[in-house]
């Protein structure tokens, strides 16, 4: 199962860091047409998403705390 999961997660994470090859950083935080969640921001919400699923396995956490607010 585990195994399972870490395959999931690496395959997750390759595909975010194609997604958003070669954009610029104006282009990250851009929200054409309407889009509500950039890719800075989905890209934050999937790593502090992530920290709480390590903190569950009791990892220490990976990110301040202010990010949780954030």
């Amino acid at each position: 199962m585990f195994d399972r999961l870490l395959f999931v997660y690496d395959f997750n994470l390759r595909h975010a860091r194609h997604l958003v090859a070669g954009l610029t950083p104006e282009q990250c935080v851009a929200q054409p047409g309407g889009l509500v969640n950039h890719p800075t921001w989905t890209i934050g919400h999937l790593a502090v998403t992530s920290s709480v699923v390590l903190m569950e396995l009791g990892v220490q956490p990976a990110f301040p705390p202010e990010w949780m607010e954030r």
